[in-house]
């Protein structure tokens, strides 16, 4: 059965070259894909869909044509990882939006636990981009959700920083109790540290 699933994916979506530089026009060969009758939720050896893969790139226009003909926006591939948590591990802010606007569960979990707003904070620490993480806020995305490894949002989110700030605000609307007096983090203005 795998090995059969394995070539049914390479005679299809394997075809695409996902990635490569002479992948072009990638949501127009999608889309002849799916006119052509390929199961848009079939996936390869790593439980990778065409949707994961368009939105791990960042394709679009190709992730909506997939979605289109009823692509699953929640699968998740071998580690668990569905197509929101690859976009926004990706920094691919047009498709994460696409996605949570299609029904993309937005506190969904890779297999170690982590959710897309645990890699948005990772990427706001490396990038200094918040507006992925803002976006899943906005979403609701669960500020207090922890990891296999009890870490959560909290840890990869810098003191002082607006991804910080944006997790505090989130607190304070949602009215609801800080969980997090194990985390702690520094008040520059008088030089000491605060439980949050």
């Amino acid at each position: 059965m795998k090995d059969e699933k394995a070539k049914l994916w390479k005679k299809s979506w394997g075809k695409i070259g996902w990635g490569y530089e002479y992948c072009v026009d990638v949501a127009n060969k999608v889309s002849k894909m799916i006119e052509a009758g390929a199961d848009v939720n079939i996936s390869n050896e790593n439980n990778m869909t065409a949707l994961m893969l368009a939105s791990g790139f960042g394709y679009v226009d190709a992730v909506q044509a997939l979605i289109n003909a009823k692509a699953d926006v929640n699968a998740q591939n071998i580690d668990g990882r569905t197509a929101l948590i690859l976009a926004v591990a990706c920094n691919r802010k047009p498709v994460v939006e696409k996605l949570l606007e299609n029904g993309a569960f937005v506190n969904a979990r890779d297999l170690s636990g982590s959710t897309a707003l645990m890699y948005a904070a990772e990427n706001s620490c490396i990038t200094g981009n918040e507006e992925i993480f803002k976006l899943l806020l906005d979403h609701d995305a669960d500020i207090f959700a922890e990891n296999d490894f009890g870490a959560n949002v909290w840890y990869s989110t810098l003191p002082g920083s607006a991804a910080r700030r944006l997790l505090k605000e989130a607190c304070i609307a949602s009215k609801l109790p800080r969980k997090v007096d194990k985390h702690k983090d520094t008040d520059q203005n008088k030089g000491n540290s605060k439980t949050r």
